[in-house]
């Protein structure tokens, strides 16, 4: 099984706060730009992200619905929304220090 970089994943939990941020809840179909990509570990790496966050106390699952990625077949996806909002702005900040980032910085999420 091939490894998920960690400056990947990190990429990945920055967009997932950031449409958090932005939107006021979300899922983790919010990471990929494209939700007909195939992950290459099948995405086992993707639910990491909410259950760090969760761990955190950085989030709260609020529903169960059904995801929108074509590979997932509709499957059922926690729907998250923000806990600690300060909290989340610091870990956004982190990240983006981590990943040499400033405000008006992209980043390719074809590969997240």
């Amino acid at each position: 099984m091939k490894r998920i970089p960690q400056s990947q994943v990190e990429q990945a939990e920055l967009k997932f706060l950031e449409k958090l941020r932005k939107h006021g809840e979300v899922t983790t179909d919010v990471i990929p730009d494209d939700l007909a990509i195939k992950y290459p570990d099948n995405g086992n790496w993707v639910g990491s992200i909410p259950r760090r966050l969760l761990d955190d106390e950085l989030i709260v699952e609020v529903a169960c619905v059904r995801s929108n990625r074509l590979r997932r077949h509709g499957g059922r996806i926690g729907l998250y929304a923000a806990l600690n909002v300060a909290a989340i702005d610091g870990r956004i900040a982190l990240l983006r220090s981590r990943l040499n980032l400033d405000e008006s910085s992209g980043l390719d999420w074809s590969r997240a």
